[in-house]
């Protein structure tokens, strides 16, 4: 089947997702334990629109991927909105942290405001009206969609809560795996929610990376997936040991930070990929 094809049967089948499949129909596959190479589309695929903006998650769906990714942030008014950095500079039209901006305020800034694909020469979704959503509006824009989200947040208790809260909502708590840079943050999240899958915090793949054969057996995993770069800080993490032992423990491993090692990551084996290139990625997996 061509790309173009397979664009086509993608978006289609996503269109009528919400009409289709009812109980009678059995239980649905949880896509993110799914035994296949997920692939996840880092922040909505950076290459195919404005990171985090429904335009660019839907983009990422109609092309065929797994997994959306996205990170999100409390507004000064206490509303989760999609953002990776701790300010709005670097992505729209404004200036300052996130905090400081109450829902309405951030909702007035233009999403796609630096979105270039040629180093600055061009600028295409300037005034396109793109806006940065709140994670309520992904919910109901993408239910039942398989999500990846890490929590960003200087104070965990404000935002945790609300974050339950709106997985209760929607119906959500199996269909996420959420992250955290923050071991604070992903503690409070399981104490809260620990039905819902987690990765690995940065301090808790420390112990598994150094964790030796005769101490597998006594090992109790925090989580089920390690999600982790090639390198970190000059120390290559990602290996054939590291994704065997993972397996060994009934763990899976999605990589991340590697556009241009795909081929190299997918041969360790890896359960999941998170990707800007996701484009690429498909069609690796396509000709395997």
């Amino acid at each position: 089947m061509t790309t173009d094809k397979r664009l086509i049967v993608a978006a289609l089948f996503f269109a009528g997702f919400a009409s289709c499949g009812s109980d009678d129909d059995g239980p649905a596959e949880n896509t993110l334990l799914a035994d296949r190479v997920l692939v996840i589309a880092h922040r909505g695929g950076n290459r195919l629109a404005p990171e985090h903006t429904i335009l660019n998650y839907e983009r990422a769906l109609a092309q065929g991927v797994d997994v959306l990714e996205m990170d999100f942030r409390a507004t000064s008014d206490g509303v989760l909105v999609l953002m990776h950095d701790r300010t709005v500079n670097r992505t729209t039209d404004g200036q300052g942290p996130v905090e400081d901006f109450s829902l309405d305020e951030i909702r007035e800034l233009d999403a796609g405001y630096d979105y270039t694909q040629d180093s600055g020469a061009t600028y295409p979704y300037r005034g396109m009206g793109l806006r940065v959503p709140t994670l309520e509006e992904i919910f109901e824009r993408f239910a039942g969609v398989a999500m990846n989200i890490e929590i960003k947040a200087e104070n965990p208790a404000s935002v945790v809560g609300t974050f339950v809260d709106l997985l209760d909502r929607f119906n959500m708590r199996d269909k996420v795996l959420v992250a955290s840079f923050s071991d604070d943050l992903i503690q409070q999240f399981r104490a809260a929610a620990p039905d819902v899958l987690t990765s690995y915090s940065p301090a808790e793949v420390i112990p598994f990376f150094v964790l030796s054969p005769e101490n597998e057996s006594t090992y109790e995993a925090p989580a089920r997936f390690l999600q982790v770069p090639p390198f970190f800080e000059g120390v290559e993490v990602l290996t054939t040991a590291f994704v065997d032992r993972a397996h060994r423990l009934g763990l899976l491993v999605h990589a991340w930070g590697a556009d241009d090692q795909m081929q190299e990551i997918l041969a360790l084996g890896v359960d999941g990929f998170i990707v800007d290139d996701t484009e690429q990625l498909i069609g690796l997996l396509g000709d395997s």
